[in-house]
């Protein structure tokens, strides 16, 4: 059956059956209503592109991330899917590692006339340019917002905090890190500045700057060991990192978490599978893609002023068994005494 037809059946003019079959605030919500029930009853399924021409909208949302292949992004890109396809918007997914592919991929998605972007920027002069545009942004997981930025992001320097607690608890004197030390490295400098605040410090030696990737975790355990007497538990930046280390750690023969306890970050769901199971810091990332998408889709709709939008997530840490407990960390202490 035709819009045609419909509006005939319905005694409506083809230009109402368009609108209504589009849901356009221009129609009374009552109106709406009747058009679409007796279009899901007669089993029609309506011309996308004359849906988006009539609402003026591409019916399409950009996401820019560092990577579509790692296993976090993975799975944010999949809770993304599913928000924006209950809403009825595809997401258009673009990678950018470098700041040269962020720019290639900004300027494709604004290319395509999408309606809204989801972006995790890489440096504050990205932010400047999506800023620039005519078009909704939100942002996701930016450190440092400014004033005017739509942000949902994770407290990840409480997350640092709270692997360096869990290692004091566990009664760890001797620990290291691997992953970024910058300055905006939060994860990095919440852990290091809670264990000041516990009078302790991560010698230089024990530290290894390098991306989240599983090889920098292989590659970064394996420098460490070779410093002698090496670290009791180590802080990798996320999950792949610490992975990476698990790995060194095996082929180094060394008994996890009884020789050295290890932590990641971001809760993928590989965690739970390696062997051991691996404690580490959730993310949220159910939580906050669903932000994200609420915000850029309000923002989208928003006729007035619209004032900046920021959430923060707490982190909570998930205790499996690459970090050991506090039984098994007086074991060890008994055996070396």
């Amino acid at each position: 059956m035709t819009i045609k037809q419909i509006a005939q059946a319905l005694h409506f003019s083809v230009g109402t059956v368009s609108m209504g079959l589009a849901d356009s605030p221009k129609l009374k919500a009552e109106t709406r209503r009747e058009i679409q029930a007796y279009a899901r009853r007669i089993g029609y399924r309506p011309n996308y592109s004359a849906k988006c021409l009539v609402m003026g909208k591409t019916l399409t949302i950009g996401v820019l991330l560092p990577s579509l292949a790692d296993p976090f992004y993975s799975e944010m890109i999949e809770e993304l899917r599913r928000l924006m396809d209950q809403e009825d918007y595809a997401g258009l997914f673009f990678a950018a590692g470098t700041p040269e592919e962020h720019q290639k991929a900004r300027e494709n998605i604004l290319r395509r006339g999408v309606d809204g972007v989801i972006s995790k920027p890489m440096t504050p002069e990205e932010v400047s340019r999506w800023q620039q545009e005519n078009i909704p942004v939100v942002f996701c997981d930016e450190d440092e917002p400014r004033a005017d930025m739509d942000v949902v992001r994770l407290d990840e320097e409480q997350g640092g905090r709270l692997v360096a607690s869990h290692f004091f608890g566990l009664g760890h004197t001797a620990m290291g890190f691997i992953g970024p030390t910058g300055r905006l490295a939060k994860r990095y400098q919440g852990y290091v500045a809670e264990l000041a605040r516990r009078g302790m410090a991560v010698p230089d030696k024990w530290i290894v700057d390098g991306l989240g990737l599983l090889q920098v975790g292989y590659e970064g355990l394996r420098k460490i060991l070779l410093q002698g007497t090496p670290p009791t538990a180590i802080f990798c930046h996320n999950d792949m990192t610490a992975m990476g280390a698990l790995r060194a750690a095996a082929d180094a023969g060394l008994r996890i978490p009884e020789d050295l306890a290890v932590v990641g970050f971001d809760d993928i769901k590989l965690a739970r599978y390696t062997i051991p199971a691996l404690t580490t810091v959730k993310f949220p990332i159910a939580g906050v893609s669903q932000r994200l998408v609420e915000i850029l889709l309000e923002k989208m709709s928003s006729q007035g002023p619209w004032k900046a939008k920021k959430m923060i997530f707490e982190p909570r840490l998930t205790i499996r068994e690459s970090s050991g407990t506090a039984g098994q960390r007086a074991d060890r202490v008994e055996e070396e005494n």
